[in-house]
């Protein structure tokens, strides 16, 4: 049987390279020969059973999240980024038996401009908008919808198109990937709790990726191909080295490659890896070199980055486990991300949401934690993002059973897209947290089981917190004060369903000429719970500074759907 898929698999690549892409043919095929192998090599070799969560007797709600968070400094660079920032998000939200149904997010913030290291230069992300998988065992095989965007923000150096990579692509595809490629599972049968130290592994990953391209803005592309082999070399207790090769074809009316070499050692925690990295790459950027459209030449520049990477899974071995004892690096993990639609609003279409929550160092009662996050509005007219707010938010936490008191330092960065409007406005504040352990990031269940025959369950459970903070350092953005309260009713549990109704009070303080301004916030929804949370909600809020500081105010309206991990 594995000899049969092989052969079949390599027929149907040389038909579609000889058809669709005959320049490429030799190179298509050698590929994916190459990952045919790996995972026939690895479905004969596999010695692990396979895991019992990987493939339910049923339906299962958001069965598994896999989370990446990387920053690095660029060595070589012929350009003028500095820095990147990249969260990589890898989400089955709904799976039957073999069938898996995911949505992945890929965000990558580019800092460093001429004269300023740390302002903003660039924003790309990458969307599989819907994609399909059925698990074989070792191995999926999927379809997928996917979007790129490239830098739809401008800032105060760059305030026009030219020589800014800004194309927006669609596209529809088919994958292949061996499951140790996947974000969090990249240790799938590597043993840590073997008594031997050290241990050769000759491990191979494979993904292979082609799609056509339905749609593009600022780019001439008709396909795009993509494969990536990783080979995990050795395990010295807790550290296995690897290298990861990586190629990328665009193809239109020039072909153009873009390879990458990435070498790093991953140290593996109980919940967490951690991996120092190095990777050069020649990207292969489409350019505006005049406010002509058409004219969008390549241009191929190389990098060298040097960074460490932040990557786990959650799922239903791995959420919640018991609490431990000690010092504890890394314990918790969690987050949200969703997507709402504005109804009948003059200015905006719709809202996006990502945020990745580290508790990064634990000595009970004290834990040191870092959040990060990014949301934005899209105009009126389309779904590309408008205004932009990035964030990082870290301090410390003193905490008991039920509940938590913290001091924090909030960094925001808010951007906009619109050139004529006004400039990226900075706002840092520091303050107090106190409330119940329920409001805490991947708490929101705390309290409440779902185990046992009752189908039903009156819950009346009360959640709420409280902050006070001082703006300091900050850039277009003249408040003092900021006092916020916040509070969730979790109504009954129905089965697996959770209505809840949450509220919140934004009050902002200003000094001199500022005025002082209060925005709040009405939001009931459904929680549904998996291995972990789906949420749909309906929100109504009063915002100022809709578009900048000192801009108008407006009532809100907006139908979503969020991940809760």
């Amino acid at each position: 049987m594995p000899s049969k898929l092989f052969f079949n698999a390599v027929g149907v690549c040389r038909i579609i390279s000889f058809n669709m892409i005959p320049h490429l043919h030799r190179m298509v095929t050698i590929l994916v020969c190459i990952l045919c192998i790996i995972s026939v090599t690895a479905r004969i070799a596999s010695t692990q059973q396979e895991n019992k969560n990987d493939i339910p007797d049923g339906w299962a709600i958001f069965p598994r999240i896999g989370i990446s968070v990387e920053y690095g400094g660029y060595i070589v660079q012929q350009d003028n980024y500095t820095s990147l920032l990249r969260r990589h998000l890898e989400m089955d939200l709904l799976q039957y038996r073999r069938h898996i149904f995911y949505l992945e997010f890929n965000e990558r913030f580019f800092l460093g401009v001429p004269g300023n290291k740390c302002e903003f230069n660039l924003m790309k992300y990458d969307i599989a908008l819907l994609g399909y998988r059925y698990d074989f065992g070792d191995y999926y095989l999927g379809l997928l919808l996917h979007h790129q965007c490239n830098n739809i923000i401008t800032s105060q150096t760059y305030q026009n198109d030219i020589d800014r990579e800004r194309s927006n692509t669609y596209d529809l595809g088919i994958e292949f990937l061996t499951k140790n490629m996947r974000t969090g599972m990249k240790n799938r049968g590597i043993n840590f709790d073997s008594p031997n130290n050290f241990e050769f592994l000759g491990r191979l990953g494979g993904k292979f990726w082609v799609s056509k391209i339905l749609s593009a803005e600022r780019i001439n592309l008709d396909w795009l191909i993509e494969g990536q082999v990783r080979y995990d070399i050795f395990r010295y207790k807790r550290l296995v080295p690897y290298i990861e090769v990586t190629g990328e074809a665009l193809l239109g009316p020039v072909t153009r490659l873009a390879p990458s070499v990435e070498f790093g050692t991953r140290y593996h925690l109980s919940k967490m890896d951690v991996t120092p990295f190095f990777k050069w790459s020649r990207n292969q950027e489409a350019l505006l070199v005049t406010h002509t459209p058409i004219q969008t030449p390549f241009i191929a520049k190389n990098y060298l980055l040097a960074g460490i990477r932040l990557e786990t899974l959650l799922d239903a071995d791995n959420f919640k486990g018991p609490e431990g004892e000690g010092l504890q690096l890394f314990p918790e993990t969690h987050g949200q991300a969703g997507y709402a639609l504005f109804l009948n609003n003059p200015n905006f279409k719709g809202n996006g949401f990502l945020q990745v929550d580290f508790e990064a160092l634990r000595w009970k009662p004290w834990t040191i934690f870092f959040y990060t996050g990014m949301n934005y509005n899209t105009g009126h007219e389309d779904f590309r993002p408008e205004k932009v707010n990035y964030w990082i938010q870290y301090g410390l936490t003193y905490g008991w059973d039920k509940y938590f008191v913290e001091g924090f330092v909030v960094n925001n960065w808010k951007l906009d897209s619109f050139v004529y409007r006004g400039t990226s406005e900075r706002a840092n504040l520091g303050g107090l947290r106190a409330g119940t352990k329920g409001m805490k990031p991947g708490h929101y269940n705390d309290g409440i089981s779902f185990e046992g025959p009752e189908t039903f369950q009156w819950l009346n459970n009360w959640n709420a917190q409280g902050s006070v903070g001082h703006y300091f350092q900050n850039r277009d953005w003249q408040y003092l004060w900021d006092l916020v309260a916040q509070a969730r009713w979790d109504v009954l549990r129905w089965h697996f369903i959770v209505p809840y109704v949450q509220a919140e009070v934004n009050w902002m303080a200003g000094g001199g000429q500022t005025k002082n301004v209060v925005e709040y916030a009405v939001e009931p929804g459904l929680r549904f719970h998996g291995v972990l949370d789906l949420a749909l909600y309906y929100r109504f809020q009063h915002r100022e500074n809709i578009h900048f500081f000192g801009g108008p105010s407006e009532n809100e309206n907006l139908i979503g759907i969020k991940a809760l991990f």
